[in-house]
């Protein structure tokens, strides 16, 4: 069994343009567990699709943000996705020790800073509509 680790501490809408990625592993690899990090925005929805077998809300308070991430370590992951690109997301990819970090963003300047850290960047070019 693999055990993803997805982090989403954004909005609903954007967790429900994950469930895509989601689905797909699940439907590749059956036995997999996906543990997804979320915002306050989205936990409620989050925990309630039955893609996903566990939801952690991000901590907003510092010490319990420390413990947080202590912890991530200690869970053992085999594949981290910072899907949201945020920086606290790509921190905790990074300590979770996963045997793969993915990492999607929008900041080119992040796929030359994080790149001996992430397994696999992906450079999402923003555009202005």
């Amino acid at each position: 069994m693999k055990k993803y680790l997805i982090f989403r501490t954004d909005r609903i809408g954007d967790f429900i343009v994950s469930c895509i990625l989601i689905n797909s592993i699940k439907r590749n690899d059956i036995n997999s567990y996906i543990t997804v990090v979320c915002s306050k925005k989205n936990y409620d929805y989050v925990k309630s699709i039955n893609l996903v077998d566990e939801a952690i809300l991000y901590p907003e308070k510092i010490l319990e943000r420390m413990k947080f991430y202590f912890n991530l370590k200690r869970l053992k992951f085999d594949v981290s996705l910072a899907l949201d690109g945020k920086k606290k997301s790509i921190y905790c990819s990074i300590l979770s020790f996963s045997k793969k970090n993915i990492l999607c963003t929008t900041k080119l300047f992040y796929k030359y800073l994080f790149y001996p850290l992430f397994t696999k960047i992906f450079y999402i070019k923003e555009t202005n509509l």
